[in-house]
């Protein structure tokens, strides 16, 4: 999964990446810090097109990276919780 957006809500589209337990890339927007990290996605600062190509041919020439990121990503997806949760931790996102 490959998100490059400049600005970002919360997220929905890398949560439902991370449930489907894909490996994804994304730019350090929306809830990315909180629970979608380093640890388990690659992140690139907005507007870096050589940063998003990079981590592209990183994927393609590691395919034990996509094992661990994976699910790494799947297990921080879940860890965000049901419906309810999801929606208190982004309505606090909006209030900081």
């Amino acid at each position: 999964f490959l998100s490059t957006s400049k600005y970002e809500g919360y997220g929905r589209g890398l949560i439902t990446a991370g449930v489907s337990a894909r490996t994804f890339i994304s730019t350090d927007v929306g809830l990315i810090g909180d629970s979608i990290n380093k640890d388990n996605s690659l992140i690139i600062p907005v507007n870096d097109t050589s940063k998003i190509i990079e981590s592209i041919f990183k994927l393609i020439a590691g395919s034990d990276l996509i094992k661990k990121f994976s699910s790494r990503a799947h297990q921080a997806a879940y860890s965000l919780g049901n419906k309810e949760e999801y929606l208190k931790k982004y309505k606090k996102s909006w209030e900081m």
